[in-house]
């Protein structure tokens, strides 16, 4: 069941805006509910450790008292609590299927299958959506438009995943590359979208695929200078290639302080405490505040209400308001909520910083078990965790399940990986067979 919830909110987005009549695309947000309730029942049925139950339960009661002090729908409540229970769910789910070695043996490669045919398929979906729609955040692959970030941001997990799991500590680093060929090609597609963190991405790519072994200096000698000139080569194709969205003609002439930041005098009005002067600026010119803003002007926001630092404005200010009822607070900050979301800016105005401490509680239990992880296979923990705080400052990752369900299993199989000495290692379409237990 958990990989038909994978697929069917991992792929129905595309068809439902590339294929279907325009009139169906209105339906996507009810048709991935669907997809939560999935989610929701797998996941109650295999809610068995205390830990997530505790989690799911305070989870609640931050919600509800959210809720109440912000006078919230009970409608809202729910749609806006959805996305941060399919955390615990998730969680849940995860931890059942890798709880002993059988269900390992049992479910990783059919896991491991389904996740490389995943990959692939982003392949020809990215470059339709190019094709026809040119770059940007319509490039989202299956995902769908506006996911430009989890798709790209898959693309590299995944590979770095089959990269580690089959990587032969008889061949060299190049090698092992070369052998691997089409887990490197696989990335290609995410520079068909604007999803500029994938240059960042690249960088970690090559560079944290070094075994930490005694030799772990001496390749990092020739590694970082292979992984800054793939960088800086995929940084001048988007320049040539891409438009800059804020100013037309000017493809690389955009200052990574202009990324972040985004427009001087906006930023200069959010320092300011002037609200009032943003908005109207912001709603003529059409502009998705750049997220270095939007960070700015959390505490101006979150101190507007004497109670909005404790518990925040109510869930559902940011999910769900363009088809449900939208509360005042949400219709004042419309320029700040919409657009580019925020993880860490997202539970703060939701749930405060009760909701903050939650989430710190359910980082702690997925990545609890790293402890256990073996020095041979830090390349993985370091990756992920890495990888997870930066999303957490980039986007809303809680709110694409393909994402959580793909973190939450390598995250928590990292800890288990001497298991896998007895799960043949993953080969497929493309991909050579190698050396039965290269885990060992």
């Amino acid at each position: 069941m958990l990989l038909i919830i994978f697929w069917y909110t991992g792929t129905i987005s595309f068809p439902l805006q590339e294929i279907m009549p325009s009139a169906f695309t209105a339906l996507n947000p009810y048709i991935m509910a669907f997809g939560d309730v999935m989610l929701m029942c797998l996941g109650l049925w295999t809610l068995r450790s205390r830990l997530d139950i505790a989690l799911l339960i305070s989870l609640i009661l931050i919600g509800f008292a959210s809720k109440q002090l912000n006078d919230v729908s009970f409608l809202s409540y729910v749609n806006g609590m959805r996305q941060y229970v399919d955390l615990v769910f998730i969680l849940s789910i995860i931890r059942y299927l890798l709880a002993t070695r059988t269900r390992i043996e049992y479910f990783l490669p059919i896991f491991e299958k389904n996740m490389y045919w995943f990959l692939l398929l982003q392949f020809p979906a990215m470059i339709y959506q190019f094709l026809r729609w040119s770059n940007y955040d319509y490039v989202g692959g299956t995902l769908g438009w506006m996911m430009s970030g989890p798709i790209s941001t898959l693309l590299y997990v995944i590979s770095f995943y089959f990269m580690v799991r089959r990587w032969d500590k008889s061949l060299t680093y190049l090698e092992n590359l070369k052998h691997n060929w089409m887990l490197i090609v696989c990335l290609m597609p995410s520079m068909l979208n604007e999803t500029k963190i994938s240059f960042i991405y690249i960088l970690l790519y090559f560079v944290l695929l070094v075994p930490f072994d005694r030799n772990y200096l001496k390749r990092l000698v020739y590694v970082v200078p292979l992984g800054l000139v793939i960088t800086v080569g995929a940084i001048a194709i988007y320049n040539k290639n891409f438009d800059n969205p804020y100013e037309e003609g000017r493809a690389d002439k955009i200052s990574i302080d202009e990324y972040v930041m985004g427009d001087d005098n906006i930023r200069e009005a959010v320092l300011d405490g002037t609200m009032e002067t943003v908005i109207p600026y912001v709603e003529e010119e059409s502009v998705d505040l750049a997220r270095g803003i939007k960070l700015l002007a959390i505490p101006m926001v979150m101190s507007s209400e004497p109670h909005g630092w404790v518990v925040g404005f109510g869930p559902s200010q940011f999910k769900g308001n363009h088809v449900m009822d939208q509360s005042d607070f949400s219709k004042d900050l419309e320029c700040l909520l919409m657009g580019t979301t925020i993880t860490v800016m997202m539970i703060l105005i939701d749930l405060g910083l009760l909701g903050v401490v939650w989430m710190i509680c359910y980082i702690m239990a997925l990545f609890r078990a790293f402890r256990r992880v073996r020095k041979r296979e830090m390349r993985i923990t370091i990756f992920m965790l890495v990888i997870f705080l930066m999303v957490m400052f980039y986007m809303a990752m809680h709110q694409t399940i393909p994402l959580i369900i793909i973190f939450t299993f390598i995250i928590m199989l990292s800890s288990r990986w001497g298991l896998l000495k007895h799960v043949p290692v993953f080969s497929g379409w493309m991909l050579p067979p190698v050396k039965k237990y290269v885990c060992e």
